[in-house]
């Protein structure tokens, strides 16, 4: 007959479990999301579009090489720095968090049908074949570009990636690729960023610093998400997770509040037909 463990060892076991437990949460950090700082955003976004450039299968790459190197990826890449120059240069942010100005924004583009759109925390912008083809002017391209980059900027996009896991998860996905505990991974956030779902009160206030950010960067029109809005087809992936608000039209057309309402007309002088649809 086996001998029964005395309530003092059952103690004894029980202490050792608690401290043992108490110890692994001691060495995990906790990071606040103040402390995330935007080099660490850039660290976390360097290692997604690694993770996208290694996984072919889910994210095929139009590659950079003649014609597409001189003509789509030249063009789009210089709409989107002329964008995000201003963010970049971060002149209102205390010089210990701020951007780093020699690190290129990079644009990707996926040869996939998908008609979607995403940027990754960092700054590197990621636009589908399908999303091009589905667009007829630079003015619809540059209003796709300057939205991603107003959620990038605006922190709504780490702030929703904290809430939906952790800030220390993140901090260590940033760090190492990897956060064991949490089952998270940089391979992870990569696919989850290419369909991340955006509430539609988040959307509405993205619309207005997409807004006032074309308008700071451009003589482009503002209104340049109204041919997707007003297209019928249901598959386009960008607007179903951008969710559609309400009178979302009106509101862009008319409602959003601007130093300068009349910013801008410009609404293509062909370039996104001969360098873009043209080669695609």
């Amino acid at each position: 007959m086996r001998p029964l463990i005395s309530t003092t060892a059952l103690l004894c076991l029980a202490a050792f479990v608690l401290t043992f437990s108490a110890c692994r949460e001691e060495l995990r950090p906790t990071v606040k999301p103040s402390e995330f700082s935007k080099v660490k955003r850039e660290q976390l976004g360097d290692r997604i579009r690694i993770a996208i450039a290694q996984n072919p299968e889910e994210f095929p790459v139009l590659p950079k090489i003649p014609p597409y190197n001189s003509t789509v990826y030249w063009y789009i890449q210089t709409l989107f720095n002329q964008l995000n120059s201003e963010i970049r240069a971060d002149r209102n942010s205390p010089i210990s968090d701020r951007w780093t100005p020699s690190r290129t924004w990079e644009v990707t583009i996926l040869d996939m049908p998908e008609v979607n759109a995403f940027i990754v925390p960092g700054g590197h912008f990621y636009i589908t074949t399908g999303m091009l083809r589905k667009m007829e002017r630079e003015y619809e391209l540059y209003y796709v570009m300057a939205f991603e980059l107003s959620f990038l900027n605006e922190k709504w996009l780490i702030n929703q990636l904290f809430s939906e896991y952790t800030t220390s998860a993140v901090a260590e996905v940033a760090a190492s690729g990897r956060s064991a505990e949490d089952d998270l991974s940089v391979d992870k956030l990569a696919m989850v960023l290419s369909e991340f779902l955006v509430e539609p009160t988040v959307v509405q206030r993205i619309d207005e610093s997409t807004a006032s950010l074309i308008c700071q960067t451009s003589r482009m029109d503002r209104s340049g998400i109204i041919p997707l809005l007003e297209d019928t087809d249901a598959n386009i992936l960008w607007l179903n997770t951008r969710s559609n608000y309400s009178g979302r039209i009106a509101y862009v057309l008319n409602d959003i509040q601007l130093e300068d309402a009349n910013c801008g007309s410009f609404k293509s002088n062909g370039g996104f037909e001969k360098f873009v649809l043209d080669h695609l």
